[in-house]
Order: structure tokens, then C-alpha cells, then sequence
């Protein structure tokens, strides 16, 4: 606490960043299971080791209602794990909450950072919004003005076709009013002209939905210490390529279509609204914004939603993780068509299938074209995805 009030803070915003959740206080953990009184002071009085001192404001004391008997309901049981902080005059309420140590260290110390948990999400947004284009920021307006006169409207419609595509995902909530300590994370529109093709000579005009991901907070809507998401690496990928030429294996490429959107989101995430969409006020004259439902682009936690959600499924069918490389998995199969749930390779096997991916591209390499065409198929089944045929580019460089 001291610290907090040597950078300039005051009791007043002490206790009102405690409200809104957005300090992350060090902590000691005792072997009691009832919270010790911390205090910043350093008069010790063994003859009142818990008594509060008058006029320090700097004195934080944690408490906890009294068990209930067994015959108390689920629901009073609940309140019962309820936290109250005071500080000073002010009695704060805290939510229940869960508390992790973080692995990051701060000055040398192991802090103690509070994750909220997250509540029953709202219904889902499915009809789709109108866009009032004039209202929209000066980057959709300076990249319409350089364009030609004749593909005004279809930027238009493909600024629009982006954020309908939320809405068909199912990814957004619909209109609610921002929660008590949440911030809510701003939402902007991103264009570009993609590079020509011979179906399309002019380029294709594209909109991306991008929530301002480092405006996120650490223990409020992410987890700092689980958004890691591997990738494969390159040695990988030339060492299957080698295998595939050597063992005239077949090789084929897939990309999964818009593949975060797959994923749900765990944490408790709102954004505003794009630029163009007006959703409204609440009662007390704030903004609605959107409740997060999948692992859209542009969240930290978004990568490792879907590395979790395509590697589970993965494991599920039956292949096998490499302990070298966390995006390659394996497979072999006997004559019958079934997999070794062994996974040792012996004269009895008679096809191998390899399979690495580097996000939403994956690359197979299998002796057996009609195992090749199964695990397109099963992968179709579960996600919408786009056959690219044998390799013709490295899916890290693949445009």
C-alpha cells in the first residue's frame, strides 16, 4: 500500500481502484485458513497483534463471514466465499473470484494477481445491424476517397460483410449494458486491397473487426500467463517435406476458414461497437457495448482458444502429439484401416500420417491416399475449410 501512495495516489483512488478491480494488491499467504491482518505500519505490538491503528489509512483488513451448518442452501453457501476488504472508512464488497500465482515476476517478487469469473453469458446477436457509413472514423473515409469512383459501394458492402460475418459466427452477445469494474476493449475497422488475381485483377477490397487487444487487463478479461499458442517450426516442416519425397508419400494443404471464430472465449470480454454501428444508451446514459462469445481476432487469448480447441480434436481422432514439436502429430495404421493406439512404428504397420499445422494451415504427409481423403473429410465435418491441394508454398509464407 505504501507504494501505491508514494507514486501519488490517495486514500479516495486507493479505495475506489479496489472497487473496480484494477489493482493487483501482493499478498501473503498463511498457513491459517483465516486471513491475517496486513498492515504497512511497522509498529509491532505483541500485546495487539491484530488491532487496527488509528490514523493509519494504510491498513487493509480481509474478512470472511462466518461457515454456515450443514443445512445451509447452495445458494447461501455461495455468499459465504463473498470477500469483504476495508480500507480505512470504506467497506468494499469483492466478488467471488479466482486467485492464481503468476509465474512473472515484479522487482524480483511473486505477485498474486485476481482472475474474475465469468458469468452467464447473454443471449447471441443474431440479427444483423445497419451501418450509418457517415458516422464512420477519418481511416474508412480516407481509404474510400482513394479509391475509384466505381468501388464506393463495394467497399461498402464489404465493410459491412465483415462485421455480418461476426454476426453469423455467433461470436458477439447481444446489446448489454457494461458490468461494475469491466473496460470495455474498443473495437476498430481495418481495409485493404489485396493483391491481384486473374479472377480478380482489381484485388479484392477487405474489412477485418480488430479489438484493441493491448488495451486488455491482465486478471480482468485475459490471463497473462496462458495465452501462449506454438506454432510449428521450420525445421518441421522440412523434415516432412523430406519424408514425403523420400517415402513418395502424398502431400496435401487445408486451411481452415475464419478459425478463431471456432473457438469459444473463456474469459469475460466486452467491446464498443464498431465505427458506423450506434447501439444505443442504457438507463444511466452509457454506451451498450458487446459481450465476446468466441476467440475473435485481435484478442490476446485468442491464439491459444484455438490451439486448445484444434489440438483436443486432434487427440480425440487418435493421433498422437510429438514430444519435439507441439503443432506435428502422428499416426499409424495396420492394413485393416485402424490406428495403433500403441503409436510405435514396426514392420506390421503399413501406412504413416503426419500431420503439422501453423495456425489455420495444415499440411498432411500419409503413404495412404484414401487416409488422406478421410482426415480432409472429418476435418470438413467439424470446421469449414478450403482444400488447397498438394503444396505448392511453405503455409508460413502462403499469402
Amino acid at each position: 500500500m505504501s507504494e501505491y501512495l508514494k507514486l501519488g495516489g490517495t486514500k479516495s483512488d486507493l479505495a475506489n481502484d479496489l472497487k473496480k478491480g484494477i489493482v493487483t494488491v501482493k499478498v501473503k499467504v498463511f498457513d491459517d485458513p483465516k486471513l491475517g491482518e496486513a498492515s504497512d505500519s511497522d509498529d509491532d505490538d505483541d500485546d495487539v497483534p491484530s488491532k487496527k491503528q488509528e490514523g493509519k489509512g494504510d491498513t487493509i483488513e480481509a474478512t470472511t463471514d462466518e461457515p454456515k451448518d450443514d443445512g445451509a442452501d447452495d445458494a447461501t453457501k455461495a455468499d459465504d466465499d463473498d470477500t469483504q476488504v476495508t480500507f480505512g472508512d470504506v467497506t468494499i464488497d469483492v466478488p467471488t473470484v479466482e486467485v492464481r500465482r503468476s509465474n512473472r515476476l515484479a522487482g524480483g517478487t511473486a505477485f498474486t494477481t485476481v482472475t474474475r469469473k465469468s458469468t452467464a453469458p447473454p443471449p447471441v446477436l443474431k440479427a444483423h445491424l445497419e451501418c450509418d457509413f457517415t458516422k464512420c472514423d477519418k481511416t474508412f473515409h480516407n481509404f474510400e476517397a482513394d479509391l475509384p469512383a466505381d468501388r464506393v459501394d463495394e467497399n461498402r458492402k464489404a465493410y459491412k460483410a465483415e462485421f455480418d460475418g461476426m454476426v453469423d459466427s455467433g461470436s458477439l452477445s447481444q446489446p448489454v449494458s457494461l458490468p461494475h469494474g469491466h473496460v470495455p476493449v474498443p473495437m476498430i475497422m481495418v481495409g485493404k486491397i489485396k493483391t491481384p488475381t486473374e479472377k480478380d485483377p482489381k484485388g479484392k477490397l477487405k474489412w477485418r473487426a480488430c479489438p484493441k487487444g493491448f488495451k486488455q487487463r491482465d486478471g480482468l478479461n485475459y490471463d497473462a500467463d496462458d495465452i501462449h499458442a506454438p506454432v510449428m517450426d521450420k525445421t518441421t516442416l522440412r523434415v516432412l517435406l523430406s519424408i514425403g519425397n523420400s517415402r513418395d508419400a502424398n502431400l496435401r494443404q487445408a486451411d481452415v476458414t475464419q478459425a478463431f471464430l471456432w473457438a469459444d472465449l473463456d474469459e469475460e470480454v466486452y467491446v464498443t461497437a464498431p465505427p458506423g454501428y450506434d447501439l444505443g444508451r442504457d438507463d444511466h446514459g452509457r454506451p451498450l457495448v458487446f459481450r465476446v462469445l468466441k476467440a475473435i481476432y485481435g484478442l490476446k487469448q485468442s491464439p491459444a482458444c484455438w490451439y486448445k480447441l484444434i489440438s483436443r480434436w486432434l487427440l480425440d481422432q487418435g493421433y498422437q502429439q510429438s514430444g519435439y514439436d507441439q503443432c506435428l502429430f502422428h499416426a499409424w495404421r495396420n492394413a485393416d484401416g485402424q490406428i495403433d493406439p500403441s503409436q510405435s512404428p514396426d514392420d506390421q504397420h503399413d501406412d504413416f500420417m503426419f500431420i503439422g499445422f501453423h495456425v489455420d494451415d495444415f499440411l498432411t504427409v500419409t503413404t495412404d491416399k484414401q487416409w488422406e481423403t478421410e482426415f480432409l473429410d472429418s476435418l470438413r465435418s467439424r470446421f469449414d475449410i478450403t482444400d488447397l491441394g498438394e503444396p505448392t508454398q511453405l503455409p508460413q509464407h502462403r499469402a
